[in-house]
């Protein structure tokens, strides 16, 4: 695959409205109108430190520039450099919480590098940039929350230790950021377009 975690797809959903999805055979088609003044650049990475497990270094985070909406998912970007090979296959995850550590939005996933590769074919010196999804519940109460990552093994589950900016460990997870959940859009009453419950019954909504 040329784009296995659909981060073209994602983009253009963003910037655009979807008018067309033919399918011919096994091929999925889309296509797009993009809104205008809308334009593709390249993902812009402010720096960021931390590491798991002597294996990973974070160099870089890209995070959207406004709130993300409860219901809707945050898409953010890590950059990382290898420290050394890792020896199995990692999973990360992120993690959209509250202070008192609920969480309210997680994903998981199986990062690659650009050549699709998983962990286990990374080589020490590689930078590796991982594009995370993270849906946030609907109903999350407005507010500042914690963005949250881990790294860990796919055979043991077992999560690596991180360590912040100093070297000083933090336990199994680094905080990456503070980010803002805006209030889930709800819709209109019924009785905001004239219908009345009576209607609804009657037509046995």
């Amino acid at each position: 695959p040329t784009d296995p975690e659909a981060l073209v797809l994602k983009q253009l959903a963003a910037n655009g409205r979807l008018i067309a999805n033919p399918r011919w055979s096994d091929l999925d088609l889309f296509l797009f109108e993009l809104f205008p003044g809308r334009n593709f650049a390249a993902t812009s990475f402010s720096p960021a430190s931390g590491s798991f497990g002597g294996i990973l270094t974070l160099t870089g985070l890209a995070l959207p520039s406004g709130p993300v909406v409860g219901g809707d998912s945050l898409v953010f970007g890590t950059r990382w450099t290898v420290l050394r090979a890792p020896e199995s296959n990692m999973g990360v995850w992120s993690e959209v919480g509250d202070d008192s550590g609920l969480p309210w939005g997680r994903e998981d996933r199986r990062p690659s590098n650009e050549r699709v590769e998983l962990s286990k074919s990374w080589v020490a010196g590689q930078e590796v940039v991982i594009r995370h999804t993270v849906p946030v519940l609907p109903g999350t109460p407005p507010g500042v929350y914690r963005l949250k990552v881990a790294v860990y093994d796919l055979g043991t589950l077992a999560e690596l230790e991180a360590h912040d900016t100093n070297g000083n460990p933090v336990g199994r997870q680094l905080e990456l950021a503070k980010v803002a959940v805006a209030p889930t859009f709800k819709l209109a009453d019924l009785a905001d377009y004239g219908v009345r419950p009576a209607d609804a019954d009657a037509d046995g909504i």
